[in-house]
């Protein structure tokens, strides 16, 4: 497991962004073009060890789209991230072909965390921001 933002770490007033997920996500022609993103938290001094039903990404605030209910104890689900990507114009979309034929999109984003007093997300596309993305904490 990798994490976006360590424990202690300076987070600078005048950064726009203190970390960026990169994602990939497909779906099928005719799909709704949204996805959720469960974001976890820990509090311990040191970070959770690797898990492999985790996406790895970099380093306290990390994305997974499987939580195992075995997981270490002090990892826990901050907040699902609801991305509503019918915002981006279809010409970002990639047309794919699935191996048995079918036609599908993909579509590759980023979504940028800053802390200031709060969390705030946003989704970009190649460098251009699309709107906001919505946390709801549990």
């Amino acid at each position: 497991m990798a994490w976006l933002v360590t424990k202690g770490q300076d987070l600078s007033t005048s950064e726009l962004s203190h970390a960026v997920l990169t994602l990939n996500h497909n779906f099928w022609v005719g799909d709704k073009r949204k996805t959720s993103i469960d974001l976890l938290a820990s509090d311990d001094d040191r970070a959770a060890k690797l898990n492999t039903d985790w996406v790895s990404l970099q380093p306290y605030i990390h994305y997974c789209m499987t939580v195992r209910t075995d997981a270490e104890q002090a990892v826990y689900k901050l907040a699902s991230l609801d991305v509503d990507l019918s915002v981006v114009p279809e010409c970002e979309f990639k047309l794919m072909n699935s191996p048995s034929g079918f036609p599908y999109y993909k579509l590759s984003f980023q979504i940028e965390i800053s802390i200031q007093s709060l969390l705030e997300f946003s989704l970009s596309v190649k460098g251009v921001q699309y709107g906001s993305v919505t946390a709801t904490y549990t």
